[in-house]
């Protein structure tokens, strides 16, 4: 008599424990082999829901299935109540397979902490210490202009302590009027301080009509009292506050904080956009990518819950969905479960619908995007003979000029698009002076990137593409294997003549048609890793052509060189300053400091003569 495998046995069990299940709404739980909580649901019909697993093929329901070897259904009187229960759930199980926004703290946001004195600062790690953040900012380049109008525009702190040590006498940033000095009793209040904050939020809060406004004020005021500098810095900033308003493209004269959220969703994998708009402009666009499982609506459900939920998103009146699920349980739930008094529509105006069309279209690019990438992964690993698709991918490349500024450069991947908080820049530490060995610089970058992904557990790349061929391979593979990762790590050299890959220990390489898709992902990864080792060996040489030329004139030494490059950049922008402010960062006299300023110019005209 044929007996049944464990597996069938299991999944026999739990079709027998759904025949049970009812028709009402209801919450359900799925529970592993030690019953712990692997999924939360909820279900209009608990019946129907729980049978739809058992068809649905895709990956991350197969593999809950494989994993699940009991459920539990609580049946409600209300959709409501499910709604509420499930994330009651949700919370104190934290269950694997459910939504976690983990993407979202890929993106940097801004900090102001929660100190008398408070710090502004980028961050990508939330604090629950009272501190208020702005962002996440998916453009990084937005938020290094808000950071620099900040900088220029007020006296903030800069120092780290915590709390404050207080001082006897104020540091360099106070002589540089770059701070108030609330180290030091009696250069500043702490009521004048949060004046500055306020602005501050202002600016970071969306309301660039009243921050400008201040700006304007300020300057004038400068001007009236002959601090051109000062009115000079005022009027740049307001500059770039301008120019970032005229960017954001949309606006219009509605002053409610609106978010609107485009969802994009096939086979278990969605991608989310949501567009802000502040004081009638677009403020920025976040956009997030999740595995899950559920139906749409249970998906976007939680996506909103968890998204308004999490502190930094809390800044919000309304969000508008093109087929908001439940919107009315859903802004009764915001109001009453979570205090945050968001409210959930679907659009009305033409404005709305606009917006809402274009979330939407943005989420359904990425998607369509991502879903390329997916066969190029596919035929990417088949090409390779891999185990399992390369999601992760690592590039290096070694830049140098004539042996010296010797620089590697670590690229990163991720389903095929670059995933830049991975990019990394390694100086070489075993390479002399005028040495010139690729090979040996690549296994140093190498081993010393997978020595700090062994000691701090952190997870290693599916694959390692290094720019050259066998030889390259020879020597990085050596590293792997002196780390005992040749069997975890799959690797591959891409040489740029023919463009052909090498493995590890085959004298043949592998050639890809040219123009597929799976080469096209290796050629972009080592073009990039190219672009990025070498930008970073001219910046080196930059820089120290800059600091000889400084040290070459007479009074200034290593350590006045650096402090000027330190605060100005370059020699073009410190000979633009004023005399006052290069002898006080330089620390000489203003005599000396009008010789020096002179000097500049005179390098600084031959150099653009002769371009």
């Amino acid at each position: 008599m044929h007996q049944d495998s464990p597996k069938q046995a299991r999944l026999a069990h739990l079709r027998f424990l759904v025949s049970s299940a009812p028709l009402d709404p209801g919450v359900y739980l799925w529970r592993g082999a030690q019953h712990e909580v692997l999924y939360v649901g909820k279900a209009k019909h608990l019946k129907n829901r729980l049978k739809s697993y058992f068809n649905d093929k895709s990956m991350k329901t197969q593999h809950l299935l494989s994993k699940a070897h009991n459920v539990e259904f609580t049946v409600v009187s209300t959709e409501y109540e499910a709604l509420v229960l499930e994330n009651n759930l949700i919370k104190r199980y934290q269950p694997p397979y459910n939504i976690a926004l983990r993407d979202q703290k890929t993106y940097p946001m801004i900090r102001i902490t929660n100190e008398p004195f408070p710090r502004v600062m980028r961050t990508r790690t939330i604090v629950k210490d009272g501190s208020r953040y702005y962002g996440p900012y998916p453009g990084i380049q937005k938020l290094d202009t808000y950071l620099e109008i900040i900088n220029k525009t007020f006296a903030l702190r800069p120092c780290k302590p915590v709390p404050l040590k207080m001082r006897k006498t104020p540091c360099l940033y106070y002589h540089m009027k770059q701070c108030l000095g609330p180290c030091v009793e009696g250069l500043t209040t702490e009521s004048a301080y949060q004046e500055q904050i306020a602005r501050v939020e202002e600016l970071l809060s969306g309301k660039i009509v009243q921050f400008s406004k201040y700006l304007m004020q300020q300057m004038a005021q400068a001007s009236n009292a002959m601090e051109y500098e000062r009115a000079a810095t005022l009027r740049d900033a307001l500059k770039a506050v301008q120019a970032m308003s005229q960017q954001q493209g949309v606006e219009d004269r509605n002053d409610v904080r609106r978010d609107y959220v485009g969802m994009a969703g096939n086979d278990g994998l969605y991608h989310f956009v949501v567009l802000r708009m502040r004081e009638g402009k677009m403020l920025d666009k976040a956009t997030f990518r999740l595995e899950e499982i559920g139906e749409d609506h249970e998906v976007l459900e939680q996506f909103l819950i968890q998204f308004y939920e999490s502190e930094e998103n809390r800044e919000t009146d309304i969000v508008y969905l093109d087929s908001p699920p439940n919107a009315l349980d859903l802004s009764r739930y915001f109001q009453e479960e979570s205090a945050i008094r968001l409210k959930v529509s679907a659009p009305i105006e033409e404005q709305d619908l606009r917006l809402i069309r274009m979330a939407y279209d943005n989420a359904m690019l990425d998607l369509t995007r991502e879903t390329s990438q997916e066969s190029a992964l596919i035929d990417l690993k088949h090409a390779l003979g891999m185990d399992k698709l390369p999601r992760a991918i690592e590039g290096f490349d070694v830049a140098q000029l004539s042996g010296h500024f010797t620089v590697a450069s670590l690229i990163t991947f991720r389903n095929g698009l670059p995933y830049r908080t991975g990019y990394r820049r390694f100086r070489m530490k075993s390479i002399k002076e005028g040495e010139i060995n690729d090979f040996k610089s690549l296994s140093e970058a190498v081993a010393r990137r997978f020595t700090r992904l062994i000691n701090e557990d952190l997870p290693l790349p599916d694959l390692l593409l290094v720019d050259g061929g066998k030889g390259q391979v020879s020597a990085v593979f050596g590293v792997l294997e002196a780390l005992g990762l040749e069997e975890r790590v799959a690797l591959v050299g891409i040489a740029k003549r023919e463009e052909e890959l090498f493995k590890p220990n085959q004298s043949d390489p592998i050639i890809l048609e040219k123009g597929s898709p799976a080469l096209r992902v290796l050629q972009a990864i080592r073009d990039e890793t190219h672009r990025v080792a070498t930008s970073y060996n001219q910046k080196l040489r930059h820089k120290s052509l800059h600091l000889e030329r400084l040290q070459s004139i007479d009074g200034i030494g290593p350590k006045r060189a650096q402090a000027l490059l330190v605060q100005y950049g370059s020699l073009s922008a410190i000979s633009r300053q004023s005399i006052a402010n290069v002898a006080r960062v330089a620390k000489i006299n203003h005599e000396k400091a009008r010789l020096l300023i002179d000097e500049l110019k005179r390098i600084v005209q031959n150099e653009e003569n002769h371009l």
